[in-house]
């Protein structure tokens, strides 16, 4: 296969370019690195394309700020030589899966048995009716932003994690998901394909922090742009993009003179609950949109070799950005 020979030619930094836009972690070892290409480029067939009619859903993982979005693209055909452009919006949601006040005297909704209940009902009443091709779940971690403990919180939304990974798997297995693809996506890979461009300008403490404002901004040019790749095709997804347009351009402070009083903690706490509502929504369309990328720069690696990938310019715009 050409892309073998060719990735022996590539240098440190190429491999690591060359991961990030494959989805792969572009941190080790340059015989890490190619190990990891080598063996991505070299699975089978039908595991390196989608289907025709794909359906990704993508989840944003959380108990009390889950968010999920259903992607769907134009019939594939064996003539097309690019995935579609235009990306479809199916569906587009946030929910709670835990009561907002739960009493001391109540029954513990974080206990497995009630856990696995919720991910049960999840799963067969909101995830499979939309009948998904591939199932993409944000890998969780076990500790925030580098801190020896492991917070209580974290190992609840782990736990979810696992449980839906089980009654997912369990389900294909019993053909009541069938052919389905379970994928779980290491937000670490997408925030480096994402802030990929502008890595220099976002260092620090305050990198998480400038990336989470940067994608909710991405998501908003792409509602407010027409013109753009994204197709909104129900009611309920232009209502909720009414509700997240209307939390974006409510966050802003207005512009300051130089003759205003600094804003209060008060305006500035504000400003910051209504970006805390919309980053998961934010986060689970990116997610999709990121991973269909990968897709996209993983077929053109196969057809065309990876040089020409890393060429052509594209590899690290977003599909959806793409002309």
């Amino acid at each position: 296969m050409k892309y073998l020979a060719q990735l022996d030619s590539l240098t440190g930094v190429k491999m690591k370019g060359l991961c990030t836009a494959l989805g792969l972690p572009s941190s080790g070892r340059k015989d890490f690195l190619h190990n990891q290409l080598s063996s991505t480029l070299s699975l089978p067939p039908d595991q390196q394309t989608l289907p025709p009619s794909p359906r990704i859903l993508s989840i944003d993982m959380g108990l009390r700020n889950m968010a999920f979005s259903l992607l769907t693209l134009p019939k594939i055909t064996t003539r097309s030589k690019t995935l579609p452009r235009r990306i479809h919006l199916q569906a587009w949601n946030r929910l709670s899966l835990i009561p907002p006040n739960v009493l001391p005297s109540s029954e513990d909704p974080y206990s497995p048995q009630n856990m696995s209940q919720t991910a049960y009902k999840l799963i067969t009443s909101q995830f499979l009716p939309l009948r998904p091709t591939h199932i993409l779940i944000e890998r969780q971690r076990f500790r925030t932003r580098g801190q020896a403990a492991v917070q209580e919180w974290t190992v609840r939304v782990n736990m979810l994690e696992s449980m839906l990974h089980a009654v997912l798997t369990s389900l294909r297995l019993e053909d009541r998901w069938p052919g389905g693809t379970l994928v779980s996506v290491n937000p670490k890979t997408v925030a480096s394909f994402y802030a990929c461009e502008d890595e220099k300008a976002v260092k620090g403490a305050k990198r998480a922090q400038e990336i989470k404002k940067m994608k909710i901004a991405t998501v908003a040019t792409w509602l407010k742009d027409g013109t753009k790749g994204l197709v909104l095709d129900s009611g309920e997804v232009l209502d909720m993009e009414r509700r997240f347009l209307d939390k974006f351009d409510g966050k802003r402070l207005p512009r300051r003179k130089k003759s205003d009083p600094e804003p209060t903690v008060e305006e500035l706490r504000m400003a910051e609950e209504r970006l805390e509502k919309i980053d998961d929504l934010a986060d689970s369309l990116l997610q999709g949109v990121i991973w269909l990328t990968w897709q996209e720069n993983r077929r053109m690696a196969l057809a065309d070799g990876v040089h020409k990938l890393l060429e052509s310019g594209v590899m690290n715009s977003m599909l959806i950005d793409r002309e």
